[in-house]
């Protein structure tokens, strides 16, 4: 079956298991941190499917940082998430970051 899905659909349904165990890792200390860090974060899955899993991370409380060039994570599913875009001026090595809030149903500046 798992053949039959799209690249999309395979990523989501190769992350789910994951999701869930490091979920319930985490439950054995409740206060702490639950981060989890995703590179390109759900490249080829399309928008309708990446709103649904940002919503089972929310669900699944865990505290999300991912790194995407094109990703906002700007769904009604997310409640909220800090995003800082990295620029550069081109004349220099200097990096800096623009700071973006989504609060669930707007992008603000901050």
């Amino acid at each position: 079956m798992h053949g039959a899905l799209s690249g999309g659909e395979k990523a989501i349904a190769l992350h789910l298991p994951l999701f869930a165990a490091v979920a319930a890792h985490y439950e054995a200390v409740h206060l702490a941190p639950r981060p989890i860090l995703l590179d390109e974060v759900f490249v080829g899955v399309d928008t309708v499917d990446r709103g649904q899993v940002f919503a089972l991370l929310t669900a699944l409380d865990l505290d999300l940082m991912v790194t995407s060039d094109h990703e906002w994570c700007t769904y009604g599913e997310l409640p909220g998430i800090a995003v800082h875009q990295l620029l550069t001026d081109g004349n220099d090595d200097a990096v800096t970051s623009a700071r973006f809030v989504w609060n669930g149903t707007d992008l603000e500046t901050g």
